[in-house]
């Protein structure tokens, strides 16, 4: 089982006491099951060519990660964080 931790911003996307632990073997795979269960969130995490949006990153286990082919051990904790831009 795979800990899905959201930021505020999207955590209005999912009920409030919605259990976002997934069963993903590899990032994609739990990113996908996700947006299974919580569509509104398909397009706040995926363009629209399927890649992951460049104002979102995620973190498994506290290091960044890129590649969506990243394998999950059970238990992992992935973190979406928006990015914070301005000036």
């Amino acid at each position: 089982m795979i800990q899905i931790s959201l930021p505020s911003q999207l955590k209005s996307l999912v009920p409030p006491s919605a259990n976002l632990v997934l069963d993903g073997t590899t990032l994609r795979a739990a990113l996908r099951q996700l947006v299974e269960r919580f569509p509104l969130l398909n397009e706040q995490i995926f363009d629209e060519r399927g890649a992951i949006r460049e104002f979102l990153n995620i973190f498994v286990e506290g290091e960044v990660v890129e590649d969506m082919n990243t394998p999950l051990r059970p238990g992992a904790d992935v973190q979406l964080i928006m990015a914070v831009a301005g000036g």
